[in-house]
């Protein structure tokens, strides 16, 4: 991870952030005495990242909705732990779109992936299930967003819609995939997948 956020570094722009499930808060790694440093702690000295833990960014004539990563998606084996959280996340969610202005401007990131869009993973227990989420699909459905930029299953990269909004999995950094988006003042233009 720290030398995918070496190379981003490198680029004039600023780069924006939300955190997967494979970053882990400070009270993450003391709990479970692991050796790594959190995403904050990797980003800090450098202006350029900017780590939207729930936030709002007004970016020219877009907005930029950065959603952080659901504690109940890193427990998925208790549900009855998961409909409360699944109903606080969605509560959290539902504040932040309250104050997006004009959704058809709105980009989300958010490292977790709508049910039935790229979702399906190729090995593993859960093989050939959807495993993404129907809240997020619920909420995209529901807010439209411009697009939803999502992550999370690394076999993935592509382009696909839930109504008008465009999904992109950009594809798993450590494999060397990535996309480059194209707006102009109306919107999405293109997007070149590498």
């Amino acid at each position: 991870m720290q030398s995918i956020l070496d190379e981003l570094a490198l680029l004039d722009t600023p780069i924006f952030l939300v955190k997967g499930n494979n970053d882990y808060t400070k009270q993450d790694i003391k709990k479970l005495k692991l050796e790594v440093k959190s995403l904050e702690e990797r980003i800090k000295q450098n202006k350029k990242f900017k780590y939207l833990k729930n936030k709002i960014l007004k970016l020219k004539n877009f907005q930029l909705l950065g959603i952080d990563q659901p504690k109940y998606f890193s427990n998925q084996d208790n549900e009855i732990k998961n409909i409360g959280a699944k109903s606080r996340f969605s509560k959290k969610v539902e504040g932040l779109f309250s104050k997006i202005k004009n959704s058809n401007k709105t980009i989300v990131l958010m490292h977790y992936v709508p049910y039935s869009i790229f979702d399906i993973p190729e090995f593993g227990p859960r093989k050939g299930e959807h495993i993404g989420d129907r809240s997020v699909l619920y909420l995209l459905q529901k807010h439209q967003p411009l697009i939803h930029i999502c992550g999370h299953m690394h076999e993935y990269q592509g382009l696909k819609y839930i109504n008008k909004t465009i999904i992109i999995n950009p594809g798993a950094a450590q494999f060397g995939r990535f996309a480059i988006l194209e707006l102009d003042d109306k919107g999405f233009k293109d997007v070149k997948f590498y």
